[in-house]
C-alpha cells in the first residue's frame, strides 16, 4: 500500500485578513490538492461554511467530521473515493469524557480528534486520525496528547488497523508533547535535522521548528516528505504550509 498524505492548516475565515482571508485562498487551496493528488487529507481550523466550499471543489473525495461545538471549528478528513471500504468514523473531545463536548481546563478553546477507519483492496485494516491540538502551553498539549492517544489505541485495539495521524499539534519537535507521541508512533521529522518551521503567520518565514505532523505506526515506512512553502511572496495558501508524505506499508 503507497499512500499520498496531507496535513493541512487552511487557516479559519477571519475578515480582518483582508487579502489573506478565506474567500481570496479557497480556490488556490483546492487547486493545490488537486494538483497533488493527495490520498488523504487532514485539514484543520475549518468551519463549516469552509467546509462545504471544500466540499464542493474537491468532489472526489468523501470527508470526515464533527464540529467541536455547533456551528464551530472541524477537523475533516477527506479520502480519495473508491480506494478503501469506509468501516467506521467517529469524532471525540481531547478530555476525560471523550464522547461528549467538553474542554480542560487550561484549554483556550474545545480540542477534538476525527477518525475514519477503512478498508483496503486487499483487506487490510488503517485508520486516520486528525486533530488540533490546543496553544496554551506544553503542559496542556501533554494533557491532550494523553487523552488523544488513549482513544486511539482503542480504534486500534479494535479494528487491528494500522494508523496514519494528521495534525497542528501548536508544539515544537522536542516538545514534552510531541515527545510523548514520538514514544508510540514515527513520524516525519527527524529532530537530529533542520527541517524548518511550518507556521508563518502569513509571512515568507521559512527558519524555525514545525508544529504541524504526520504520524504513522511502525508498519510504515516514510519515502519522502516535504514541507510545501508558497510558491512567491503573498501568493498564501494559509499562516501555516502544508505537509506532506509519501507512505509505503510493508509487507
Amino acid at each position: 500500500m503507497k499512500l499520498n498524505i496531507c496535513s493541512f492548516n487552511i487557516r479559519i475565515d477571519v475578515e480582518s485578513d483582508g487579502n489573506n482571508a478565506w474567500e481570496f485562498r479557497k480556490n488556490k487551496v483546492a487547486n493545490f490538492i488537486l494538483k497533488n493528488d493527495f490520498d488523504v487529507i487532514g485539514f484543520q481550523e475549518v468551519n463549516p461554511s469552509m467546509h462545504q466550499s471544500l466540499i464542493d471543489e474537491l468532489k472526489n473525495y468523501e470527508t470526515f467530521g464533527t464540529p467541536r461545538s455547533e456551528n464551530n471549528e472541524l477537523n475533516p478528513i477527506f479520502i480519495k473515493k473508491n480506494i478503501f471500504k469506509v468501516i467506521d468514523s467517529n469524532t471525540y473531545w481531547l478530555t476525560r469524557t471523550p464522547h461528549t463536548p467538553s474542554v480542560i481546563e487550561g484549554s483556550h478553546y474545545p480540542r477534538i480528534a476525527t477518525y475514519v477507519v477503512v478498508e483496503d483492496k486487499n483487506g487490510d485494516m488503517l485508520t486516520f486520525f486528525n486533530t488540533h491540538f490546543d496553544y496554551a502551553n506544553d503542559k496542556i498539549g501533554l494533557k491532550q496528547a494523553k487523552y488523544f492517544y488513549k482513544e486511539l489505541k482503542k480504534v486500534e485495539k479494535e479494528y487491528k488497523s494500522s494508523i496514519i495521524v494528521t495534525g497542528d499539534f501548536n508544539q515544537i519537535p522536542d516538545s514534552k508533547t510531541m515527545r510523548y507521541l514520538n514514544k508510540k508512533l514515527n513520524w516525519v521529522y527527524d529532530i537530529r535535522e533542520h527541517v524548518g518551521l511550518t507556521f508563518h503567520g502569513f509571512t515568507d518565514e521559512v527558519e524555525g521548528f514545525p508544529i504541524d505532523y504526520i504520524l504513522f505506526s511502525k508498519d510504515f515506512i516514510l519515502r519522502s516528505f516535504v514541507i510545501g512553502q508558497h510558491s512567491g511572496k503573498n501568493d498564501f495558501l494559509s499562516d501555516h504550509y502544508p505537509i506532506f508524505a509519501h507512505l509505503e506499508k510493508e509487507k
